[in-house]
């Protein structure tokens, strides 16, 4: 195996993943990726003002306001994210071990983003279950959408069972 990917959302059942997939690399060498998806930050359109016909000049000024105020929040939220994905990873990845962990956080839906981060892996981890609101479940829609569409084979791992 060369290459692992495993999904992170911050759970047990992640934190179970990324154990797993981290003494599986110690142990066949693979390369081994993190990904945490995050939602995408909500872009603003120029705020006008009283005017219902602002002159271009200040529609193109409230325009490029409006565009460089976006991608403060995108790299805000970028940064914030890979902060939170690299805390994670050290808190799990505490013991010695031989492993360089790649991380990768990036906006949108974590089943697509996954699935799509499946194309060049051997392998995709995933936890059983994440934050969704049904405890109960024993495969939550992710990890589910993860075993139906994945390009790869995908292994799903409870807490206690990897």
């Amino acid at each position: 195996m060369s290459s692992m990917v495993v999904g992170i959302d911050g759970s047990p059942q992640a934190r179970a993943a990324l154990e797993w997939a981290v003494d599986e690399a110690a142990i066949t060498g693979a390369q081994l990726t993190a990904m945490y998806i995050y939602p995408p930050t909500k872009r603003t359109e120029p705020f006008l003002g009283s005017s219902h016909f602002p002159d271009s000049a200040t529609v193109r000024q409230l325009a490029g306001e409006s565009r460089r105020w976006n991608e403060q929040q995108e790299r805000i939220s970028h940064e914030a994210a890979m902060r939170n994905l690299a805390r994670f990873v050290q808190e799990v990845v505490t013991r010695e071990v031989d492993v360089h962990v790649q991380l990768v956080a990036m906006p949108g839906k974590p089943s697509r983003r996954l699935v799509e981060a499946s194309r060049g892996a051997d392998l995709l981890v995933v936890g059983a279950r994440g934050h969704g609101g049904f405890k109960d479940l024993k495969l939550g829609s992710v990890s589910e959408q993860c075993v139906r569409h994945a390009k790869c084979p995908v292994l799903v791992v409870r807490p206690g069972e990897g």
